[in-house]
C-alpha cells in the first residue's frame, strides 16, 4: 500500500508535469492526476498476483450477508469520500474561466499536500482500531494520537498557507498563477478539516459504525448543489469546500460523541 502511494503520486507529478508541457494546461494536470490512479492500481496489483494463482487452489469460504454487506458499505463509504474531496476539481474547469481555473488548480494541487501527507495514518488508525475493537479493548486513543499527528503536520503547513501565500505559492506551483495566493489560505483549511475526516472514517469503519456513509453522502450532494448554483470564482468555489468541510467535520465529531454517550 505504501509503495502504491509513494509510487501514485510520484506518476502524478510526472505524467502531470508532461501534460502540462505538452500544452494541455489545466487538463493535462488532472489527466495526469487520473492516469497516475491506473499507474498506482498496476503497482498494487503485481505483489498480489502470487495471492490470486494461490487462491485458485484454495478452499472456498462464501462470505456471510453481514460481511458482504459491511465490504459494500465500506465501498460506498471510501467512493463517497474520493468524490467530496475532488468533486471541486472536476467542476472547477466547468464553473470557472480559464485564469480562475488555473488559479483554483493551483490551490487544489498545494491543498493535496495537506491531505494526503498524513494519509497512511488513515490505514494505521483503522487497522489498529478494528483490532481493539474486536478484543474489547480502547479504540479512542488511536484516534486522538492520530488526530493530534494530523493538527501537528499538515495543521502546520494549513497554517503557513495563511501566513505566508504569497511566499509559497511561487514555490509549490510557479508565478503563473498569482490569484492562486487568494485562495490558498481558505483551501488549506479545507484541506486540512478533509484531512481530519479521513481519520474518521477510518475509525467508524474500523468500529463497524458504517452510518459515516450516510453523512458522506449527504455532504456530497450538498457540495455539488452549492457548488452548480453558486460559484462565481475561485474564491467563492474554495469557500464553498472550505463551508462543507466544516459542517461534515463538525457532524463527525457529533456522531462520535453520541455513539460514545451509548457505550
Amino acid at each position: 500500500m505504501g509503495s502504491a502511494l509513494i509510487v501514485q503520486a510520484g506518476s502524478r507529478l510526472l505524467i502531470g508535469v508532461a501534460l502540462v508541457l505538452l500544452g494541455l494546461g489545466v487538463d493535462g494536470a488532472f489527466s495526469g492526476a487520473t492516469a497516475a490512479i491506473a499507474v498506482s492500481l498496476v503497482v498494487a496489483a503485481i505483489p498480489l498476483m502470487a495471492l490470486f494463482r494461490a487462491a485458485r487452489g484454495a478452499k472456498a469460504v462464501e462470505l456471510g450477508g453481514a460481511e458482504t454487506r459491511f465490504f459494500g458499505l465500506a465501498a460506498v463509504v471510501l467512493l463517497a469520500y474520493a468524490a467530496l474531496t475532488n468533486i471541486d476539481a472536476v467542476l472547477a474547469r466547468s464553473l470557472l474561466g480559464p485564469d480562475q481555473a488555473g488559479a483554483y488548480a493551483g490551490a487544489i494541487t498545494m491543498g493535496k499536500i495537506v491531505l494526503f501527507a498524513p494519509i497512511a495514518v488513515g490505514f494505521l488508525l483503522l487497522e489498529r482500531t478494528a483490532r481493539a475493537h474486536a478484543k474489547g479493548e480502547d479504540t479512542d486513543r488511536m484516534l486522538f494520537l492520530a488526530l493530534g499527528f494530523v493538527l501537528a503536520t499538515s495543521g502546520l503547513v494549513a497554517i503557513a498557507y495563511i501566513v505566508a501565500p504569497e511566499l509559497l505559492v511561487p514555490i509549490v506551483v510557479g508565478s503563473q498563477y498569482p490569484e492562486t495566493a487568494k485562495i490558498i489560505g481558505i483551501y488549506g483549511v479545507a484541506a486540512l478539516s478533509n484531512a481530519l475526516l479521513n481519520l474518521w472514517i477510518a475509525y467508524f469503519i474500523g468500529r463497524g459504525e458504517m452510518r459515516i456513509g450516510l453523512l458522506l453522502a449527504l455532504a456530497v450532494l450538498i457540495e455539488l448543489a452549492l457548488l452548480v448554483t453558486t460559484v462565481s470564482d475561485a474564491v467563492s468555489m474554495a469557500r464553498i469546500v472550505l463551508i462543507v468541510a466544516l459542517v461534515t467535520q463538525s457532524a463527525a465529531i457529533a456522531t462520535f460523541a453520541f455513539l460514545r454517550v451509548r457505550r
